[in-house]
C-alpha cells in the first residue's frame, strides 16, 4: 500500500513535469489544446483534494498518523492549468490586436481593409467560440471570450477616437 501511494504521488509529479515539456507547442499553438489542458489539470486537482482521504483507511498506521495525502500537489496543479490557458489568452488577444492594426486606420482610403480586419477579428472569435465551448466549463468560456472580444473593442473604439481627436 506505502508503495501504490508513492506511486500515485510520482505519477502526479510526472503529469506536472512531461506534459508541459512534451507537448510545449501544441499547448501554445492551438486553443483547443490549451483548453483541454486547462480542463485536465482543474480536473487532477480536484481529485487530488479528495485522494488521500478517501484511500487513508487503506494506508498503513504510520502514514495515516502522517496525514498522507495529495493537497500539496493541488496549487500547482492549479497553476500549472491556469497558466497555461492565460499564455493563451494572451497570444489570441495580441492576434486580435494585430488583425486589427493591420486595418490602416478608420479613414476612407482605409475603409475595405479595416471592413476586412472587423470580419476577421470576428472569424477569429467564433473559431474560438467552436473551439473552446465544448471544453471549457461555461463560466470559463463565457469570460475567455469575453475578455478577448473586450480587448477588441477597446482598440476599436481606441481607433476611432483617435481618428476624431486628429480630426
Amino acid at each position: 500500500n506505502v508503495k501504490l501511494f508513492y506511486t500515485a504521488r510520482n505519477m502526479f509529479e510526472l503529469y506536472l513535469v512531461v506534459v508541459p515539456t512534451y507537448y510545449e507547442e501544441d499547448l501554445r499553438e492551438l486553443p483547443q489544446m490549451s483548453a483541454l489542458h486547462y480542463n485536465n489539470c482543474m480536473y487532477l486537482a480536484h481529485h487530488l483534494l479528495t485522494l488521500g482521504h478517501q484511500f487513508l483507511p487503506k494506508l498503513p498506521e504510520h502514514l495515516k498518523r502522517g496525514a498522507a495525502t495529495f493537497v500539496d500537489m493541488i496549487s500547482p496543479m492549479r497553476n500549472l492549468g491556469e497558466k497555461c490557458f492565460e499564455d493563451q489568452l494572451r497570444k489570441q488577444s495580441h492576434i486580435l490586436l494585430d488583425i486589427l492594426d493591420g486595418g490602416g486606420g478608420f479613414t476612407d482610403l482605409y475603409a475595405t481593409l479595416v471592413e476586412k480586419s472587423i470580419q476577421q477579428v470576428c472569424l477569429q472569435l467564433r473559431k474560438l467560440s467552436r473551439v473552446w465551448k465544448d471544453i471549457l466549463p461555461e463560466n470559463i468560456y463565457k469570460s475567455a471570450l469575453g475578455t478577448l472580444l473586450n480587448i477588441s473593442l477597446n482598440k476599436f473604439l481606441a481607433d476611432i477616437l483617435k481618428l476624431e481627436v486628429e480630426a
